[in-house]
């Protein structure tokens, strides 16, 4: 997953991973007293894309996570990649926290993988410690 998104970056095609129009089809659906759900079908078959659905918060429309299951398997070696990607603010830049993710592994089994995004830097501009200490997704595994 990591690989496929370096070379996309690298080749200048970044933007073939967003969650924009351009690669998904959306719809609004149900929700819970503090989330709303909206439906992601991906346009093209693409490991970094996911077939699922995205969480809002419900008082801001804010983007929470990513839940679902990658519209193309990332090697011949997994099948039924789940994952999670969680979101949230930064000294008030929205940006990825955490990616869970479980797959099908030929000859291994299942297999978990949690990645935690530390940042630095955003958009040039060091981030607070406290904004780096806060910077735990709800809901996620610590």
């Amino acid at each position: 997953m990591l690989k496929r998104e370096q070379e996309l970056i690298k080749a200048g095609a970044g933007s073939q991973s967003e969650l924009s129009s351009d690669n998904y089809h959306f719809e609004e659906a149900s929700g819970g007293d503090s989330e709303r759900y909206v439906t992601m079908k991906p346009k093209r078959k693409d490991a970094l894309l996911v077939d699922g659905r995205m969480v809002l918060s419900r008082d801001r429309g804010e983007l929470l996570r990513v839940e679902g299951r990658l519209s193309k398997s990332p090697s011949f070696w997994t099948s039924l990649v789940n994952v999670i990607r969680h979101y949230g603010r930064l000294d008030g830049v929205r940006v990825p926290l955490a990616t869970e993710s479980v797959a099908r592994v030929k000859l291994v089994g299942v297999s978990h993988l949690e990645v935690r995004y530390e940042y630095e830097t955003i958009n040039g501009r060091r981030v607070s410690a406290g904004a780096r200490a806060a910077a735990v997704p709800q809901g996620a595994s610590r």
